[in-house]
């Protein structure tokens, strides 16, 4: 299963969450060394103008991934007209050595919403991440995401916790993970790449400590989870709670749910309500729809809701209440 940062005044929900409020420099953890940089007024430059409005990353939030993006901002637009939901969180997965999309980006922040990337380490190994290898390219995304200026939630090798993905558990030792998160962190501190939030995101479900895959709370910003209502039984309670309980244990980082979708069953309308009313419950600060058509078996799903006129009313509803509290 299967973006000068400026930070809104945060929904008192979040306080109870983080109890502070959230920095992306930890002024507490010593910084990396920065490389000198040439002054760009010395030098009769004038610095880069924002050429799109500045966007606050504000809780309780919505977000949706949509199969086009990034080529498209279009299917978001979609969603949220046909849901009647702001999307404040617009992601889209891109693969090691890509691009980083500005025009997306652009797009996102002119409709209000914060880019989220999940960086997906395909063709690479994580280890030669971690020992500097792959920092060429590593610096010049840091450089475009840095000039973007918006704010940026970026995650880097998601559902790290499961077997599916080179860089999960199975394939990369946790050690290595956390070491390859730490040395992409630290390059993008080196540049003074100020408009990224760190997301952490794992899968749901998985028996193995979770603890050891974490970076560590001056590494990361945000904390995430994949969960999915894969069966009419599904539940907050089992399908995400598990997984947000033992993240609890060793991080208070505000808690999103990162990626989820609902089954098209019965109760469909009503399992909606039930996700939306577990967010409220384990003060989750957000949510991102996956609305895509996979139909590739259980975990593997048609999870939009377009065509489903009581799924689209249910989400509307339950939405506004989280959003209004």
């Amino acid at each position: 299963m299967r973006s000068k940062w400026l930070l809104a005044p945060v929904a008192a929900v979040l306080v109870m969450v983080s109890g502070c409020e959230l920095n992306p420099n930890y002024p507490e953890v010593a910084a990396a060394p920065s490389p000198t940089t040439p002054n760009l007024a010395s030098l009769g430059v004038a610095p880069p103008v924002p050429v799109v409005p500045v966007v606050h990353l504000r809780f309780p939030a919505v977000g949706v991934y949509e199969k086009g993006a990034p080529g498209s901002y279009a299917g978001v637009a979609r969603f949220s007209a046909e849901t009647g939901t702001r999307i404040r969180i617009a992601m889209y997965y891109a693969g090691w050595g890509s691009s980083f999309k500005t025009a997306f980006a652009e797009q996102a922040a002119r409709h209000g919403a914060v880019t989220d990337v999940m960086l997906e380490p395909w063709k690479v190994s994580v280890a030669s991440i971690a020992s500097g290898r792959q920092d060429k390219w590593l610096r010049s995304y840091a450089a475009d995401i840095r000039a973007f200026r918006d704010p940026v939630i970026l995650s880097f090798g998601h559902e790290m916790n499961g077997c599916w993905y080179p860089w999960g558990a199975c394939k990369t030792p946790p050690s290595v993970f956390t070491a390859a998160w730490r040395h992409i962190v630290t390059v993008f501190r080196e540049m003074k790449v100020r408009n990224v939030r760190w997301l952490w995101e794992v899968n749901v479900g998985r028996p193995a400590p979770l603890q050891s895959d974490y970076p560590g709370n001056s590494w990361v910003n945000l904390v995430g989870v994949t969960g999915y209502y894969i069966q009419p039984s599904s539940t907050f309670s089992n399908e995400l709670v598990l997984t947000i309980d033992q993240i609890r244990r060793f991080s208070r980082r505000p808690l999103i749910v990162g990626e989820t979708g609902v089954a098209p069953d019965e109760d469909r309308s009503g399992q909606i309500a039930n996700l939306f009313a577990g967010l409220r419950s384990y003060h989750v600060q957000a949510v991102i729809y996956f609305d895509v058509d996979q139909s590739g078996g259980r975990y593997k799903q048609d999870w939009r809701l377009e065509g489903d006129a009581a799924a689209l009313r249910g989400f509307r509803l339950a939405a506004k209440a989280y959003l209004t509290g």
